[in-house]
């Protein structure tokens, strides 16, 4: 068992000592977390890279032309913002085919109603 000292502490002591321990579980919090990643910027040869299928120049430019991938356009050069793009990606998900019958089935059920 540990013993423990009683004493007189002011006010400011007090305060200073909650205010030292909240920092220190804070930090100790923040230690714990891993890092976020900030958004990034990339160039036209970064995002072929960073693409799954690894797309050449010019198939990126033609994606820019058909206007299919998110873009920036700043002085003729292109840019490409990460989370647009993560998000351009997840946003290609096509349904199973048992989601397919369960929203054809949906549909069909509401039309008879």
């Amino acid at each position: 068992m540990e013993a423990v000292t009683i004493t007189n502490i002011s006010p400011g002591e007090l305060e200073a000592l909650i205010s030292n321990t909240i920092q220190r579980a804070i930090a100790a919090q923040q230690a714990d977390e891993p890092a976020v990643e900030a958004d990034k910027w990339m160039d036209i040869v970064e995002l072929g890279q960073y693409l799954p299928d690894r797309p050449t120049v010019p198939t990126i430019y033609g994606y820019v032309h058909r206007r299919t991938i998110p873009f920036h356009k700043r002085m003729k050069k292109l840019y490409f913002l990460k989370s647009e793009i993560d998000a351009w990606l997840r946003s290609g998900r096509h349904s199973t085919l048992e989601e397919m019958v369960r929203d054809t089935e949906k549909h069909l059920r509401k039309r008879r109603a």
